[in-house]
């Protein structure tokens, strides 16, 4: 049997240290009231560590599954122990002899040296803050010591007389304040296993090392020093005064809604969310006290927005535990369980155990699966193995390590209800769906036998030219990805853009204007022209008007009909002043492989159909349904298109025969599906979408009804749309039936009446919903109060609040007695709530 870790592998001597640097950590370890500052402390408590060392936990790789207690993943703590053993065995065989570096292929040097054994802490910590795990393991044969690894990370990381040295955290935006974050969260969490066990001069090292934040920077790295800070407090060091209340001040500033910060520019929404900000912000609230009313008050606004953010979480999986591709560090993996992660550990109740674990382990699952470990046990570099174009120019050899925060929950002991309670469903392994987050101007629809999960984003944006494709496309598919910029040449799937000289250099603005609703997302935004940079800056922008729709809208997850169902998409372009204008739209983009294709080119009708096979096969047509005159695979498109996850990439366009001066809005319809199908039926079930002006209605097979006005400014109006009118500044309304309940869904909705008469009004300015309406049942989604028509005979009727997102907890909340005004009409005041729409069902008899 081989060990691996232990004291022998202490710092050495390095060259050329100072005298002064000892007489600081001298001082420093006097202040800190650890006992004697003497070498003999050191000894000491190395003896004391080794003794108290428990027998090795025997760790398989490959345990059983449990498909009882986790039906959907059959995933047990065993199997989060096995990652815990896989990440082990490639830390071990790639660290330095002192510990504290690591030595990967590529990342000899540092900060990524630094990064790789860092990485580790929040794995290694989340098993020593439980009892329940010892501290020695053995994995393949070898046994471990964790506290070890750990402690030499720390130990000789901080250590000016170790070859490991980290050298200290300077000023400005240097990584070394990104890693100190990890650090920090593991002396907290592990101070009674291996702070309190240190000597003095050991614990001085390392809090000289961990000095305090005190000029604030900007976006997640604001959450690195806040956690510095927090720590340092926890261990009664000092703190420049007014230095974390400066940092909380300006994190809350990019507090948008819905749970979700920006990551300090505007508009740039991704998983930092997951990855950084809700996990840094709970162990704020957590490990230290917070005195006056202020703090307390801050403590539990920020508990309340992390609680809004899980709420949105699990619509963000599906059922194999994809997420969808938005964003920069994309190769982090499953550190978007942070959030939660961080959630249970501390101890709320936001999330049920069993749903919590199912989003969990789900996602972990999956990225094991996709490999994640290559034959050396080590993480490979990229998402769904090995792929460079996911990486940014930061991700370096072991930056891939900072996944190991989605092991936090090993520091819950067996028996807690996170690994007993069954595990919950998902809305994605429950049926089809859609979701809005209007903070952020993300719709989610979930389509289990089309293009699975995708994410319609209008919100989401960033003037770095380098995250362009990660942030600006109008879809993210969980299967399909996207295709990245290559040699200057900037693909067009998942977006409209207009390219006059079919160079396909611009790339289009963030959105000026964005709305979603349930099944619908609008947005508006500029491509600048393709000249040169001094005819550019003479010549105004072409503006283009864009709206998505799905064919199906339910407030609930639920079968809908078998086979993948088609969105559709209208838009509007207007070419800039005096100026001419070549649209383009594309579709989703597949990875290129054995490409089977098929379409038409009428003039009046064009579409085209493309299938591939092999890994990551799938199948997407988009075809004409107003204004589009041709279609094919990258049309026009010359220039390199590669797939970020390797390999070349194939989306379908749409174009015009020729520019065109004026205002033109145009129609599709498109359809995804991870597995071949046969364009002909979807074609022939196409819906009709018919424009007046900027206003489209688009008229479903199954009878539902949608209208869009693509307008900049909207005027109030009267709709008839089927059964129902509609009254208000409306920018969307749709209206569809099934199984005897009707579903209506608008944005900008002043009054609803049916065939019965009037429904429902708003009562403070316009409001968005979206209903689902029975004669005895009305369940509604709202951003805003609104009154509810019973009618004067009526009687008593049945209310029940309870917030949006999903929880896994039942909806059962209290319910209220109400009765109508003598007119009939019932006032609803939405009870206080943190994201932007609020759930009520009333029911009447």
């Amino acid at each position: 049997m081989v060990r691996v870790g232990g004291p022998g592998e202490g710092p050495g001597r390095g060259p050329g240290r100072r005298a002064w640097r000892w007489l600081a950590v001298c001082s420093l370890a006097v202040a800190l009231a650890c006992g004697p500052a003497s070498p003999s402390g050191n000894e000491q408590a190395t003896a004391d560590l080794r003794q108290d060392r428990a027998t090795p936990q025997v760790i398989a790789l490959d345990p059983p599954e449990d498909r009882a207690r986790s039906p959907h993943t059959g995933w047990t703590r065993a199997h989060y122990e096995a990652v815990f053993g896989r990440l082990l065995l490639g830390f071990v065989a790639n660290r330095s002899p002192a510990g504290a570096r690591t030595r990967y292929a590529g990342g000899e040097k540092l900060p990524a040296s630094m990064e790789g054994a860092i990485r580790m802490l929040p794995a290694l910590g989340a098993w020593l803050a439980c009892a329940c795990n010892p501290d020695r393991v053995v994995v393949a044969g070898n046994e471990l010591d964790v506290a070890a690894l750990a402690r030499d990370i720390v130990v000789n990381g901080t250590d000016p007389r170790s070859p490991d040295y980290w050298y200290p955290i300077g000023e400005g935006w240097t990584q070394r304040k990104v890693e100190a974050a990890s650090v920090a969260a593991f002396l907290v969490q592990t101070r009674a296993r291996m702070w309190d066990r240190w000597g003095p001069f050991e614990r001085a090292r390392v809090m000289a090392w961990l000095r305090a934040a005190e000029v604030p920077l900007a976006a997640n790295w604001l959450g690195f020093q806040i956690a510095r800070n927090t720590a340092r407090i926890a261990f009664e060091q000092p703190v420049p005064r007014g230095a974390l209340e400066r940092q909380l001040d300006l994190l809350e500033r990019d507090y948008v809604g819905d749970g979700f910060y920006s990551d300090g520019a505007p508009h740039r929404f991704d998983w930092y969310n997951a990855f950084v900000i809700h996990p840094e912000l709970t162990f704020w609230r957590t490990a230290i006290e917070h005195e006056g009313a202020p703090e307390q008050a801050r403590a539990q606004r920020v508990a309340a927005r992390t609680q809004a953010f899980l709420a949105q979480l699990p619509y963000l999986f599906d059922s194999q535990g994809r997420v969808p591709p938005i964003g920069r560090s994309l190769a982090y993996r499953s550190a978007v369980l942070a959030a939660l992660h961080s959630s249970v550990v501390a101890g709320d109740d936001f999330v049920e155990p069993g749903l919590a674990r199912r989003m969990s382990s789900g996602n972990l699952r999956f990225h094991v699966d996709a490999g994640m470990f290559d034959a050396n046990e080590v993480l490979t570099r990229g998402h769904h193995g090995e792929q460079p174009r996911v990486l940014e120019n930061y991700v370096r050899p072991g930056s891939q390590y900072f996944m190991t925060r989605a092991l936090a929950v090993l520091a819950l002991p067996p028996d807690h209800e996170f690994w007993t309670a069954p595990e919950q469903p998902l809305p994605a392994d429950l049926g089809d769906f859609v979701h809005a987050i209007p903070a952020i101007g993300w719709m989610v629809e979930h389509d289990r036998d089309g293009a699975g999960l995708v994410l319609h984003n209008v919100g989401s944006s960033t003037r770095k030219a380098s995250y362009h494709d990660r942030y600006k496309k109008l879809s993210y598919a969980a299967t399909t990805w996207f295709a990245s910029e290559t040699e200057g040449a900037r693909p067009y799937d998942a977006t409209i853009v207009t390219a006059l000289d079919q160079r396909f250099e611009m790339r289009r603005s963030g959105a000026y204007a964005f709305e979603v609703a349930p099944g619908f997302a609008w947005s508006r935004y500029a491509v600048p022209p393709e000249q040169s940079s001094e005819q550019r800056a003479k010549l105004p922008a072409d503006w283009i008007s864009s709206a998505m729709l799905s064919s199906s809208v339910s407030l609930d997850p639920a079968d809908v009909s078998p086979g993948p169902s088609p969105s559709v998409r209208v838009s509007c372009v207007y070419p800039g002043l005096d100026a001419a204008a070549r649209p383009y739209e594309g579709s989703l983009a597949l990875r290129e492989h054995a490409v089977i294709e098929r379409g038409q080119t009428d003039t009046s009708a064009p579409w085209w159909y493309v299938q591939t096979t092999g890994e990551d096969a799938g199948a997407v047509l988009l075809a004409g349904l107003e204004g589009w005159t041709r279609a094919g695979p990258r049309l026009d498109f010359a220039g390199p298109a590669r797939h970020v996850l390797g390999g070349e990439a194939v989306w379908i366009g749409l174009g015009v025969e020729q520019p065109h001066t004026g205002s033109r809005c145009f129609a599709s319809l498109q359809q995804v599906s991870t597995q071949p199908f046969d364009p002909a039926p979807v074609l022939a079930a196409a819906p009709t979408v018919e424009f007046e002006a900027t206003r489209a209605t688009v008229s479903w097979a199954n009878g539902a009804l949608a209208w869009v006005d693509l307008a900049r400014v909207l005027d109030e109006r009267s709709l008839e749309l089927g059964p129902v009118e509609l009254t208000g500044p409306l920018r969307m309304a749709s209206s569809s039936e099934r199984d005897g309940v009707r579903t209506i869904v608008a944005h900008s909705l002043r009054t609803l009446a049916d065939e019965r008469g009037p429904l429902l009004q708003a009562t403070n300015g316009p409001v968005t919903l979206a209903c689902q309406i029975q004669p005895q049942r009305l369940r509604c989604e709202i951003d805003g109060p609104v009154s509810v028509q019973l009618g004067p005979a009526a009687g008593p009727a049945t209310l029940r609040w309870w917030p949006s997102g999903w929880t896994g907890a039942p909806s059962n909340s209290d319910a209220q007695t109400v009765t109508a005004e003598a007119t009939g009409w019932l006032p609803l005041d939405p009870p206080p709530h943190e994201a932007t729409t609020v759930m009520f069902e009333l029911t009447v008899g």
